[in-house]
């Protein structure tokens, strides 16, 4: 949970730092949480033109619970992650 104790007017800049120093250091990063407000944040970061460099190096995963199958592992690229968000879909 990423977002556990900073104010929620912080998580552009915690998202704009991760996703430059993933890049610039060539590693991944697997970051967790529940909080809708966390996700668009990140949408947000995202839709600035300034972080589009950044959008095909950013994916997320969506963990679901199925009758049939069990856990089921769903994954977004950026522009489905944005349809999802505007959409209203549920990602936690």
């Amino acid at each position: 949970e990423i977002e556990n104790g900073l104010h929620y007017s912080n998580l552009s800049k915690l998202w704009n730092a991760l996703i430059q120093f993933s890049v610039r250091n060539n590693i991944q990063l697997f970051l967790t949480t529940h909080s809708l407000e966390t996700m668009e944040s990140l949408k947000n970061v995202l839709e600035d033109e300034e972080m589009a460099e950044y959008r095909d190096k950013v994916k997320v995963f969506k963990v679901a619970k199925t009758e049939k199958k069990g856990y089921q592992t769903y994954g977004y690229e950026f522009d489905e992650f944005q349809t999802a968000l505007n959409s209203l879909i549920e990602m936690r």
